[in-house]
């Protein structure tokens, strides 16, 4: 239906003229991307693999717990982001220095959405876990903490992946795979050693640090000032370290057990960040803009 759908609003139409070279082009590119996302879920599901076959079902258990919980950012805003940055990337391919500024406005834009929910959601952790879901739930708490630190790195690093696919670079994304899946299995196998904490904790550190090390492959490739990509994250940056730092003194002054210490850093947090957000004006607006061009295309769609 996808499909069909693009078919039909796209002006293109295939003829019957036959490309030895373009098939070419396209079989080879598709077979990057196949080993790419192969490669890709080994490094997405290798932890399950080892938690289980060494550590046991409820060990699994609570480790997949803590993982499904702080992936639901990821699966839902940055698979978003990551799906819309890839054809608009493509067509600024003749325009490097706009595209430039595109990539660092989506990064800007995605940090101010990500961020908060991660360092968020790792801080109320001891009280929401226990609170929300039961006191069984409790040996969760450091995975899912560790695991939202991941995400939030991966969530900086993905817009670099659709950089490099849009210009039709899929063997570096590939190779960049091909070399982390080993690394991730032997940190792995070591980390379990200290059980899921272990394996969570090593899972931070090889993805983590690979996360940074694509960063500076997609700066370097396309030409994009350091300098330039941290200025990009310095608002979410800043708004989310002080909203961290009320968030704990929160909890030393409230019992973190108690749903009143629970609801006090969800709302204070919240507010303290948005006020410190609105002091990077510029980061701010481009926010705003965003959401109120959503809300129209939403509200066109239900038109239709």
């Amino acid at each position: 239906m996808v499909t069909l759908f693009y078919f039909f609003l796209s002006d293109w139409r295939p003829g019957l003229k036959f490309s030895r070279r373009h098939a070419g082009e396209i079989v080879l590119l598709s077979f990057k991307l196949l080993l790419t996302n192969l490669l890709n879920y080994v490094n997405m599901n290798a932890d399950f693999q080892i938690v289980g076959k060494l550590l046991g079902q409820t060990q699994l258990g609570l480790y997949r717990f803590a993982y499904n919980l702080a992936q639901w950012p990821i699966m839902n805003v940055t698979s978003l982001i990551n799906n819309l940055s890839l054809p608009y990337f493509a067509g600024l391919r003749d325009q490097p220095e706009y595209l430039r500024t595109q990539y660092l406005k989506m990064t800007r834009i995605s940090s101010i959405t990500v961020f908060p929910i991660f360092i968020g959601a790792a801080m109320v952790a001891p009280s929401a876990l226990p609170l929300v879901f039961g006191p069984q739930w409790a040996p969760s708490i450091i995975p899912f903490q560790l695991i939202c630190l991941f995400g939030l790195l991966r969530s900086v690093g993905s817009p670099g992946g659709s950089l490099f696919l849009s210009h039709g670079r899929a063997g570096t994304v590939l190779l960049f795979n091909f070399f982390q899946a080993p690394i991730l299995i032997a940190g792995l196998l070591y980390g379990v050693n200290w059980g899921i904490n272990g394996i969570a904790l090593l899972s931070l550190a090889v993805l983590g640090a690979g996360s940074f090390v694509f960063i500076h492959l997609a700066l370097r490739a396309f030409n994009i000032g350091r300098l330039a990509m941290i200025q990009a994250v310095e608002p979410a940056l800043v708004s989310v370290s002080a909203m961290a730092t009320l968030v704990y003194l929160i909890r030393l002054i409230i019992p973190s057990s108690s749903w009143i210490s629970l609801a006090s850093q969800v709302l204070i947090g919240g507010v303290v960040y948005v006020l410190i957000m609105r002091l990077h004006q510029n980061a701010w607006t481009e926010y705003l803009e965003l959401g109120r061009g959503a809300v129209k295309g939403l509200m066109r769609k239900d038109t239709i």
